[in-house]
């Protein structure tokens, strides 16, 4: 599958793809083809979002300035690095640190089947506790299924990206459906885009998106987004 967009989270850049061109070749700015055209950019664009106006996002991007301060700590006068290496014992602490935060808050934690094959159909939250670690990781004995019916038994884990993928996806859902209530919804991957509103309807069964959203949101209000959930 072709991916038409996509976001560098900590340089604040949202790329598009060539087979969704938002320019001409004369530079002139393209309208949208469809409602789920300016969903896949929206998308992107709620992600710049939560780097600026979320605890969690702007927590991870003075995370990366801080990466960059302990990179310049390792140039020499001719603009060459001589390696962390070089660092002190306080400092390679610190560079430790950053990098399992930044781990810990951008990784895909989609579980690995020994039956089912991916894409997943359904997962099924059924535990829920937290680790004790940075960035927290909600730990779940959970149950994915294929589209044949299939079961089996799996270990959930959500995280940061989780909860930043589930509120993109419900406000590109939100956005496609305002400018368009007959427009086709693409499906995406359970994984990392709906695990975690399969938590929040564990949880909180009967919930609506609409609660599902304002819960994320709130959650990402913090730079330990998956404790502040729970």
């Amino acid at each position: 599958m072709t991916v038409l967009a996509g976001y560098l989270p900590q340089a604040m850049i949202i790329r598009m793809s060539a087979a969704l061109p938002v320019y001409d070749h004369a530079g002139n700015v393209l309208r949208f083809p469809t409602p789920a055209a300016f969903g896949f950019f929206f998308h992107e664009y709620v992600h710049f979002l939560h780097n600026i106006s979320t605890v969690s996002g702007i927590a991870a991007f003075i995370n990366t300035v801080e990466l960059w301060r302990c990179f310049r700590a390792t140039v020499e006068p001719d603009g060459a690095s001589i390696g962390s290496g070089t660092l002190t014992a306080d400092k390679t602490q610190h560079l430790e640190t950053l990098l399992s935060y930044l781990a810990a808050t951008r990784r895909n934690n989609e579980p690995a089947s020994r039956l089912i094959p991916r894409p997943f159909s359904n997962v099924r939250p059924v535990v829920q506790s937290g680790s004790d670690v940075l960035a927290s990781v909600l730990v779940c004995q959970g149950e994915i299924t294929s589209k044949g019916g299939q079961t089996e038994p799996v270990e959930v884990s959500i995280g940061t990206l989780e909860l930043m993928e589930s509120a993109a996806w419900l406000l590109e859902k939100r956005v496609v459906r305002a400018l368009d209530s007959a427009a086709q919804i693409f499906p995406v991957p359970i994984f990392p885009y709906e695990v975690a509103a399969a938590l929040g309807e564990h949880l909180a069964p009967g919930v609506d998106e609409d609660g599902l959203l304002a819960c994320v949101l709130a959650a990402l209000q913090s730079s330990d987004a998956p404790a502040a959930l729970r």
